[in-house]
């Protein structure tokens, strides 16, 4: 998976969010015909980028997920523009910057993929080189923290875990991690609340530190 690192470096008390939706390929699709679809969604998403509406959008292939093989993610600095993400009204750019023959797809979206959910972050704290380098591989950890255990688990992630991985990044194991709260959607019955974001040069890089756990709870 490629990282959104690049989008998500910011400066101090500035906020950012991340939009993130998991896509599932019916039987009747394919990998090429969906990636051909995003690379005509990406048009828009460069729009927005480029108006200064989004941060970035990224499209990460999942590795193992029983249901879902891709996810989109989009990073914003102002929450308004979660919920208003294009630069004009959508019909309006389909025609604008697409062939018809193009059009006639973008309008089969729902056919070539199915968005199974879709989820709303905060990110809380990061960890990175100073560098723009970009990570290949990234294991994302979920977290469901225990009742009455919130504030310490909080502060763990940003003050302790934060600089035990700022060591590794600064000694060249990892090259990113953040660390997300989850806005939407939320609740008591919610499998998680927390994510983890760790970022290597490799898959081979991951590996060799031995981290294959993919859930842990606090």
């Amino acid at each position: 998976m490629l990282t959104v690192a690049a989008a998500l470096n910011c400066q101090a008390q500035e906020r950012l969010f991340v939009a993130v939706d998991y896509m599932h390929l019916p039987d009747s699709s394919n990998e090429q015909a969906y990636i051909e679809l995003e690379k005509l969604w990406q048009r828009i998403h460069q729009k927005a980028v480029d108006g200064g509406r989004c941060r970035g959008w990224y499209l990460d292939r999942i590795e193992n997920d029983s249901r879902n093989q891709f996810v989109t993610i989009r990073v914003y600095d102002a929450a308004k523009n979660l919920f208003e993400p294009w630069p004009g009204p959508l019909p309006t750019l389909i025609k604008d910057h697409f062939s018809t023959e193009e059009a006639a797809i973008m309008e089969k979206t729902e056919q070539i993929r199915q968005l199974t959910r879709s989820e709303v972050w905060e990110v809380e704290a990061s960890a990175m080189r100073s560098s723009e380098e970009v990570a290949d591989y990234i294991r994302v950890d979920y977290m469901k923290v225990a009742p009455g255990k919130m504030e310490a688990y909080y502060q763990a992630e940003k003050e302790v875990w934060r600089k035990a991985h700022q060591s590794r990044i600064d000694s060249g194991a990892m090259m990113v991690w953040f660390f997300l709260s989850r806005w939407f959607p939320s609740g008591t019955d919610m499998e998680y609340d927390f994510v983890t974001v760790n970022g290597y040069a490799s898959k081979a890089a991951w590996r060799s530190l031995g981290m294959l756990t993919r859930f842990r709870r606090h």
